[in-house]
């Protein structure tokens, strides 16, 4: 782990820091690799899968996307149809004293829940499809 984030550290610096913390069992669980890493969006990747996690387009959300780097038409799946399919928690917020949390809080999902899809799985990948088609969203 690298120096911690100073204090008054910018929600931006505290943003990327968290991910790059959090997220590291991708890199040793995983075999991914750290391929962008700036204030607004981190991206993991692996031979199969690439994994973004960004400030969403309101300052105060995270968006996570897993996706299949083989299929790039195929639409990722994100942290709602992550946490729908395995009956997990919804409504994670990302002001500024809890983004640190809500980032481990993400990452704890991603590895608890996400083990297939990290892999490449494709019948993991068809299970959230084929339940985002049954909700009638669109992918």
């Amino acid at each position: 782990m690298d120096e911690p984030v100073p204090k008054r550290a910018s929600p931006m610096a505290v943003f990327q820091r968290a991910v790059r913390d959090a997220f590291t069992f991708l890199e040793t669980e995983y075999g991914f690799r750290l391929t962008v890493a700036d204030e607004t969006h981190v991206r993991f990747e692996s031979d199969r899968i690439r994994l973004s996690i960004c400030r969403g387009p309101g300052r105060n959300q995270l968006r996570l996307e897993i996706g299949r780097r083989d299929l790039e038409g195929d639409p990722p799946v994100g942290l709602p149809e992550l946490l729908a399919v395995s009956g997990g928690r919804k409504g994670f917020r990302a002001e500024r004293e809890i983004l640190a949390r809500n980032v481990l809080e993400v990452a704890s999902v991603v590895r608890t829940l996400g083990h297939a899809l990290l892999r490449g799985d494709p019948a993991a990948f068809r299970r959230v499809h084929g339940r985002r088609a049954r909700e009638g969203r669109p992918a």
